[in-house]
């Protein structure tokens, strides 16, 4: 693909996603705040129920966290009753990582308020602008883990 140069329209808008990034994450952290969450802590959650054999390295490759960030993360969550660690048999240095119940259901309370903040934010745009938006988005990022060479 040759190369265009970017307008400065287009440098701006760049600049608007990222700024409603920011702030829409602010605005889900307010909400998680009463439940001892946040954004992060909660993406956390997700990728233990979404993986049947969590470790914290899965963590850490799909997340795209450091070890000290998901150490902290998880050390929160074993202290607040949502995770348990269990050392995996033939290999006691590594440990499973589990929701309990109380992380089952403070993670479904948590997503619905996160995607309660989202569906506010886009329901501005109608189904055809979602799929475009997230087709554009989707193909961003796969270029630019190309770039990376990721």
């Amino acid at each position: 693909m040759s190369e265009k140069p970017l307008s400065h329209d287009l440098i701006r808008v760049i600049e608007k996603l990222n700024v409603l990034y920011h702030e829409m994450r602010n605005e889900v952290n307010k909400t998680l705040l009463p439940m001892a969450l946040s954004l992060s802590k909660l993406r956390v959650l997700k990728v233990i129920q979404d993986t049947p054999q969590c470790y914290a390295s899965s963590i850490m490759d799909c997340l795209n966290f450091t070890s000290r960030s998901v150490t902290e993360a998880l050390d929160f969550l074993l202290l607040a009753g949502f995770i348990t660690r269990e050392k995996e048999s033939g290999n006691r240095k590594v440990k499973i990582v589990r929701l309990t119940t109380a992380g089952e259901i403070i993670l479904a309370k948590a997503m619905s308020e996160r995607d309660r903040k989202l569906n506010e934010l886009l329901s501005c745009m109608n189904n055809s602008d979602l799929e475009m938006f997230q087709d554009v988005i989707n193909r961003m990022f796969i270029s630019y883990k190309s770039m990376k060479g990721l």
